[in-house]
């Protein structure tokens, strides 16, 4: 199994983040800490290349997706919200898209062909009462 880099596994290498990401290569972690994390898998280690941070994560196993072309991740969220980062600046893009679920966002995935993202949502929002 593929072995975590040994010199700091949960932070990012000094590295500076790619303009666009390999969907062959890339991994992305969304972590119980509000973390989405971009790795890459090299020589049987795995490498944290970016940490994007924006995501509501603590409780439902949220996923996430990169783009296509490689420059843009999308994240579901526990409070129903998507968002979307920059792989190139690691920021949260200025413009996020306007979907606001009832429940936490669990899953996404990106049209092959077109700029179109789809979203599932499942359960209730973070906060809601039972």
């Amino acid at each position: 199994p593929p072995q975590m880099s040994s010199s700091a596994p949960l932070s990012p290498t000094p590295r500076s983040p790619p303009a666009a990401a390999s969907l062959d290569q890339c991994v992305l972690l969304n972590t119980k800490d509000n973390l989405v994390r971009m790795a890459r898998l090299h020589h049987a280690s795995l490498h944290i290349d970016q940490i994007l941070a924006g995501s509501q994560c603590t409780t439902h196993p949220i996923r996430s997706v990169l783009s296509p072309d490689g420059r843009l991740v999308a994240s579901g969220c526990e409070s129903g919200r998507l968002v979307l980062w920059e792989v190139a600046s690691g920021q949260m893009k200025s413009d996020q898209p306007r979907v606001r679920a009832p429940a936490p966002v669990m899953a996404v995935a990106w049209s092959p062909t077109h700029h179109i993202l789809a979203c599932a949502a499942y359960g209730r929002a973070a906060g809601d009462a039972p």
